[in-house]
Formats: structure tokens, sequence, C-alpha cells
């Protein structure tokens, strides 16, 4: 009887996570509504060019709403865009592979070979997905752990002890701890392939001003 509820619990667990996985996604679709209403607002306080408040203003926005720390010479770049919206987006999903410095952004120095860059963009997808099924894996081990030693009904009917007790609440503390692990990894959608789209834009941009 034990097993069969524990084997239930577990179908139960799993039948759950595709409506987690839905969840997260429309929180992610939210925050970059967010993001896309704030740049309108930063767009409105790029008037007044002059003005050190405004320009810490600026900076503030992008550190609070946005979550991207940039000087204000590299957001005027951005802005400066046709696609400032997709410019910022491009660089979201690429900053742990590029630099800045003096307003201007370029590859880590450990990128700046092609054969790594590329090797980097097929292997991303691979080790998200990887690692995914490895914590999401430990997450359902712990919990299978947990709910063999403590039923729920050992809690109702007060046959605990404990040590016990504690056993069972840090298992199922650590597989909750797992399962936002492998949901990290499974919408991790950073890729160097967006630095490698995103420097392109920014370059011919400076062209473009220094020509004219």
């Amino acid at each position: 009887m034990k097993n069969l509820i524990s084997e239930n619990f577990v179908l139960a667990l799993i039948a759950l996570l595709p409506a987690l996985i839905i969840f997260m996604h429309k929180y992610k679709s939210s925050r970059d509504t967010f993001k896309i209403k704030t740049l309108d607002f930063l767009t409105v306080l790029f008037n007044d060019k002059d003005n050190l408040a405004h320009k810490f203003a600026v900076e503030e926005t992008f550190y609070r709403n946005i979550k991207i720390i940039l000087d204000y010479k590299t957001i005027t770049l951005f802005l400066s865009l046709d696609n400032p919206t997709k410019a910022l987006q491009l660089y979201k999903k690429s900053s742990n592979y590029l630099k800045v410095k003096d307003g201007k952004l370029a590859y880590k120095k450990i990128y700046t070979y092609s054969f790594i860059r590329i090797l980097v963009k097929f292997l991303k997808p691979i080790s998200n997905v990887f690692f995914y099924f490895i914590f999401g894996f430990i997450s359902i081990f712990l919990t299978i752990i947990a709910y063999e030693k403590i039923t729920f009904n050992d809690i109702f009917q007060n046959e605990l002890v404990m040590p016990d007790m504690f056993f069972w609440i840090l298992c199922y503390i650590l597989s909750l701890f797992f399962v936002v692990i492998a949901l990290m990894f499974l919408f991790d959608s950073r890729n160097i392939k967006y630095a490698n789209e995103l420097l392109p834009m920014l370059n011919r941009n400076v062209s473009k001003k220094f020509y004219y």
C-alpha cells in the first residue's frame, strides 16, 4: 500500500511539472513586456542629455528594472540604434560573453577566438538540457527518499520522532532547491550566438556616426 501511494505521489509530481514550466514561461514573458515599457521611459529621459540627474536616473533605471549594469555612454550607444529593444534583449542574453569598456562592447578575451565561439554556441543548449535532467533527477530522487522514509499518513497519525521529521523536511527543501536549479537551466536562453548578432549592429552604428 505504501509503495502504491509513493508511486502515485511521484506521478502527481511529474504531472505538475508541465504546469510549472508554463507558469515560468508566462512570468518571463511578462518581465520582457515590462522591460519594453521601461525603454519607453528611458527615451523620454534622454530629452535632457546635459542634466546629470537625468544621466543618473537612466543608469539607475537600467539597474533596477532591466537588471543590466551599464554606464551612461554605453546606454546612449544602445538607444541610438534603430532597434534598441532588440539590441538590449540580445545583450541580456549574451552579457556573460562580453565586456564593456569606455562605452564599447567586445568579446571577453577567451571568446575572441572563432573556434571557441562556435564550440560554445552549439554546446550551450546541450549542456542546459543535460543539467536540467541531472538536477531534475536529483530532485525526484530526494522526493522518493523522503516519502519512503515518512508518508503523509505518518504525519497525521503522529507516529514521528524528531530526527525523522528533520530528515523529511531537509529532503523536501533540497528537492525544491534542485527543481528551481533544473528550471533555471531549462529556461536559460543565454548563448554566444546573440553576441555574434549584437556586435555587428553596434559596429555598423559606430561606423555610421564616424562617417557623418
